[in-house]
């Protein structure tokens, strides 16, 4: 297949400042296709499909020349950790989404033990300052009322407590495409002032485990706890991380108080098989089962292959 790019795209690109990649917010990379990453690192160059235009495909290399950072979205790295060595060269982290909600709401991930243990192994490869915990979202039941969050973070947190130094938390937001899956698992909606009780008490059980808990796009909250507002995509950790000055503006395509850098992320929706009842990134199960069956690890692409009919451009400016 011959695929024809605009020589004036090329000169624009050349010029194009490095990028920070995201890995992914749309899907699980490291549980599920850590495999086909390392082999588009191994290559150089991965084509991301438009989610809103399926012929549009973007060209985004991976190297260290065009690479500022990788972010790694993750519930369950454990068959990533031994590949690591193949990121050395590139600055990188975790954020890891340790939620413990197992058969309640995660039916398809391993046991709290087992994910804490993955964690730990993480940690212990990369360093602490490269591992963010995701309690994430937060949301309550009759099965996880308030004292389940106070008595799961707590236990959680003791596990970690030398393993990570910050915890990003929100609360559920009841995207369409999933209220009547949440309203059959009876979650119910709760006031702004109980949600500030209940971060009270996290910060206070965070506290003595030397752990920081900062907010996810939460707008109500963050204009009270503003020294607690982070981001999960962090322009300040990437500059420690890259030891250069990273140029990154806030990315506008993200909620409206969401904080994190502009990143391109590499994933696609509809393809995570966790089938978590509360992902907002899978419409069915059918879907995913479909997309999953196409996917091809020596692809350059995620799910399915490129055809004649794709208009392929690169991604201008942070």
């Amino acid at each position: 297949m011959l695929i024809f790019i605009d020589f004036v795209e090329i000169i624009k690109f050349i010029k194009h400042p490095k990028m920070i990649i995201s890995a992914s917010r749309r899907t699980d990379i490291p549980a599920l296709y850590g495999d086909w990453f390392f082999r588009r690192l191994e290559e150089g160059f991965v084509f991301v499909r438009n989610p809103f235009n399926y012929r549009k495909i973007t060209y985004v290399p991976l190297n260290n020349q065009f690479v500022d950072c990788f972010v790694f979205w993750t519930k369950n790295p454990a068959d990533f950790i031994p590949q690591l060595e193949k990121i050395k060269s590139f600055p990188y982290y975790f954020l890891f989404t340790l939620n413990g909600y197992g058969s309640i709401f995660e039916k398809q991930l391993p046991e709290r033990k087992e994910l804490i243990h993955t964690f730990q192994r993480l940690s212990e490869k990369v360093s602490p300052e490269r591992i963010i915990w995701r309690y994430d979202p937060i949301i309550f039941s009759p099965k996880t009322d308030f004292d389940f969050h106070l008595n799961n973070f707590n236990s959680i947190a003791k596990e970690l407590s030398s393993f990570t130094h910050k915890c990003i938390i929100s609360f559920i937001c009841l995207y369409k495409k999933i209220q009547k899956t949440m309203q059959n698992l009876d979650m119910y909606p709760v006031s702004i002032e109980y949600k500030i009780q209940l971060i009270n008490r996290l910060k206070e059980l965070a506290q003595p485990k030397n752990i920081k808990i900062q907010f996810c796009a939460e707008s109500e909250i963050q204009e009270l706890f503003i020294q607690s507002k982070g981001s999960c995509i962090d322009i300040e950790l990437i500059k420690i991380l890259s030891l250069n000055e990273v140029n990154s503006s806030v990315d506008k395509n993200q909620r409206e108080y969401c904080n994190c850098a502009k990143s391109i992320d590499i994933g696609e929706y509809n393809t995570c098989t966790h089938l978590c009842s509360y992902c907002y990134a899978n419409s069915s199960a059918m879907r995913i089962k479909n997309s999953f069956a196409i996917h091809n690890p020596s692809s350059p692409i995620l799910i399915g292959e490129i055809c004649d009919l794709d208009k392929i451009s690169f991604p201008y400016g942070q």
